[in-house]
């Protein structure tokens, strides 16, 4: 009897055994099939769509070509590449119809690593802070002595330049804005320049010249629009500005040189993005559920795991509302309604012979009935007053050339005329100013359209008065925030270089803000065999 009970026992436990190792082996697989499911996901090639094939755009496609992902592809409205950097002929060479200033000339910035290893440096210019070349002219031809006019330049430049300002002006409240405060500091400083009334009209004259040139800078149409705190938001920049003369666009031509040319949609305009979604693909995909489908203008559309929006700031402004199915939560939309998104156009006149002295470099004219105050706004009806000029250099390569450059609402107005009615307005300021009714009208006329442009809007971000530097840091934020809501994360992801909190309007900050885009994905799917890098490791970023 104890036998057979010992025995029974044994079967028990044997049994019992049996049934918890079948358990075992049940949960083993059922996690191997749910780890292999999410390892599948996680490792599966996504679909990312780039839209824009500006600095921002190309540099998050090929960093994410490089970083081991094969399914991307760039999608572009305008019929060429580079977005705000183009390049045209003028004369023997090329000049750049956006940008074309390299801001901080150092190893710290990639796009002076780009530029100097393309060996763009040679025909490359940097700003220099002496007065050689530089020339300021009143009616009649009145020439302002150059010693003088270059102090009192320097002087109103480091109203808002000089450190020490700029800190005592963010005490007094960051909702001051630039325009307002370099006027009061200027009526408290002013009158000990001279007692002389005809030197104090040539001396408001030049402070009127700051204010217009400040206005380039920032693309502005006011001064008083501009928060004067706004020059906190850029960080320490090594080195000085390099004009690299008509090169520029070669830098975004050469990052796609090993980028797959058929993965490039050029004319092809976005009209809808619609996220958050559970959008079938074609039946020879392995995995065909994507949550993001792109509508584009002539029905094609294209569905992916993930977009990587970099339009501007100024098409944001104009299509938030419309684009985005669903809406975009509301503090991005703040964030988009309170950065400012302004214009800079470009003049060039090519002449047969000059009509400039040898040697003079910069003509900057100015009007002796103007006041700085009066200067703070870029007015339409006063465009001509807002253009200063500059020989483009060297003659070898641009035969005799000027550029002028205007900003805010004088470029908008310079838009609607045609190359006619500038050489004629632009000739005859000309022969008033510099007193030679024989100045000839130039030969050829290019000038830019950044304004009514559709797929640009504009020219650079900038911070209004009230808007504040987290406002660019929300702008970058991805689609959608709340995790637990989705299916899918980083659907939508935000580039170019109205998202860049110390380097919007520049370059570098446009392709470093595609570089962080693609880091973003590239961390995300800690895809094998790539390096996961981070922007501030990426070589040339240092």
């Amino acid at each position: 009897m104890t036998e057979n009970r010992s025995t029974c026992s044994r079967c028990g436990k044997m049994s019992f055994l049996k049934s918890q190792t079948t358990v075992f082996i049940l949960l083993v697989i059922l996690f191997l099939n749910v780890s292999s499911a999410l390892l599948g996901k996680m490792k599966r090639n996504p679909k990312i769509l780039v839209v824009g094939a500006g600095a921002a755009g190309v540099g998050a496609a090929t960093k994410l070509l490089k970083n081991g992902f094969r399914n991307v592809q760039i999608v572009e409205a305008e019929p060429h590449i580079g977005g705000r950097i183009i390049g045209t002929k003028f004369g023997q060479s090329w000049i750049d119809l956006g940008a074309q200033y390299i801001h901080g000339a150092s190893p710290s910035n990639p796009v002076y690593v780009m530029a100097k290893d393309m060996g763009l440096l040679n025909d490359s210019t940097e700003e220099e802070s002496e007065s050689k070349g530089w020339r300021v002219f009143s009616k009649q031809n009145k020439k302002i002595d150059t010693t003088f006019a270059k102090q009192v330049y320097e002087f109103g430049e480091n109203i808002i330049l000089n450190s020490y300002t700029l800190k005592k002006s963010y005490t007094q409240g960051q909702n001051q804005s630039m325009g307002e405060y370099f006027v009061t500091k200027i009526q408290e400083l002013s009158t000990n320049w001279s007692s002389d009334p005809h030197r104090s009209k040539e001396v408001n004259g030049i402070f009127s010249l700051v204010i217009k040139n400040y206005l380039l800078d920032i693309g502005t149409s006011d001064l008083r629009d501009v928060g004067v705190d706004a020059w906190h938001e850029f960080g320490p920049v090594e080195g000085g500005e390099l004009n690299l003369q008509g090169h520029m666009h070669q830098i975004v031509e050469n990052l796609l040189r090993d980028f797959p040319k058929e993965n490039i949609l050029l004319s092809t305009q976005v009209t809808k993005i619609e996220w958050n979604g559970s959008f079938q693909g074609s039946e020879e995909e392995e995995e065909n559920q994507y949550p993001v489908r792109v509508l584009c203008e002539g029905g094609k559309e294209i569905l992916a795991d993930h977009v990587l929006l970099t339009i501007s700031v100024g098409c944001l402004k104009a299509l938030a509302s419309t684009l985005f199915h669903p809406i975009l939560p509301s503090e991005k939309t703040l964030a988009i309604e309170k950065l400012g998104f302004g214009t800079m156009n470009k003049i060039f006149l090519e002449y047969d012979t000059p009509f400039w002295e040898e040697g003079v470099e910069e003509i900057n004219l100015i009007w002796e009935d103007e006041h700085p105050s009066n200067a703070l706004t870029s007015e339409a009806k006063e465009w001509i007053r807002f253009i200063p000029w500059y020989e483009v250099m060297p003659r070898e390569r641009f035969n005799h050339s000027l550029i002028g450059m205007v900003a805010g609402r004088a470029a908008e107005y310079m838009e609607t005329q045609s190359e006619e009615e500038l050489a004629s307005n632009i000739t005859q300021n000309f022969r008033e100013i510099l007193g030679n009714p024989s100045i000839p009208h130039p030969k050829k006329v290019i000038y830019t359209k950044w304004h009514s442009n559709p797929y640009t809007r504009g020219a650079y971000t900038y911070r209004t008065v009230g808007a504040k530097g987290s406002h660019f840091d929300i702008l970058a934020e991805p689609l959608p925030k709340d995790k637990s809501l989705s299916t899918q994360e980083l659907q939508i992801l935000f580039a170019g270089e109205g998202t860049s909190r110390n380097l919007h309007s520049t370059v570098q900050g446009a392709l470093k803000s595609g570089w962080r885009e693609a880091e973003r994905l590239t961390k995300f799917y800690q895809t094998p065999g790539t390096s996961a890098e981070s922007e501030e490791t990426t070589p040339g970023t240092q």
